[in-house]
């Protein structure tokens, strides 16, 4: 997926090495402006946002190579929007659905980033505390639908970019394109 969500930057800008240094300060911004979302998800006051904000920031490892856009960076985005929709998840009472399927596909592309995303999985079986202080293993099985749905729609999207251009919609899934990898 990684390579898929470069690809508009190289469009756009035709030259490789420019569109990875915009694409590289694209992931570390919207990482940031997801950190200062998840402090004030947590604690709806403005401070620690800004805190979380200025943390994220002073981490050296993220600048020692500016404009070097690895699969890291991207896969550093896709959990900080998990995070965030998490946090979100106990406030929301009309789009709970579309969360959970949300999660799901972003569960499904960052493994597709960087097969260190399953644990992640951790995330979705926390969606049991949605509802109350007790965890309610009914009530995720019921809503894990929609998680499922959201992978489902992960697979799609993935065979589709996989089909538009490499002209195989099932190279991700073909052992021997596997262990070559």
């Amino acid at each position: 997926f990684h390579i898929y969500l470069f690809l508009p930057f190289l469009e756009i800008l035709g030259n490789p090495l420019l569109a990875v240094k915009f694409f590289w300060g694209f992931l570390v911004s919207a990482t940031g402006l997801f950190v200062y979302i998840s402090a004030r998800l947590m604690s709806r006051a403005v401070l620690p946002g800004f805190v979380a904000l200025m943390l994220f920031f002073s981490q050296v490892e993220i600048f020692r190579y500016p404009g070097a856009a690895w699969a890291e960076v991207s896969f550093m985005l896709l959990i900080t929007i998990s995070i965030a929709i998490y946090l979100f998840v106990p406030r929301s009472t009309k789009c709970l659905r579309l969360l959970f399927a949300l999660l799901g596909f972003l569960f499904y592309l960052a493994i597709r980033t960087k097969e260190t995303g399953l644990p992640f999985a951790v995330l979705i079986l926390g969606l049991g505390w949605y509802q109350g202080d007790q965890y309610n293993l009914k009530l995720l099985i019921k809503e894990f639908k929609w998680v499922l749905a959201g992978i489902a729609a992960g697979v799609i999207l993935m065979i589709t970019l996989d089909y538009l251009f490499l002209g195989d919609a099932l190279f991700a899934f073909r052992l021997q394109n596997v262990k070559e990898y």
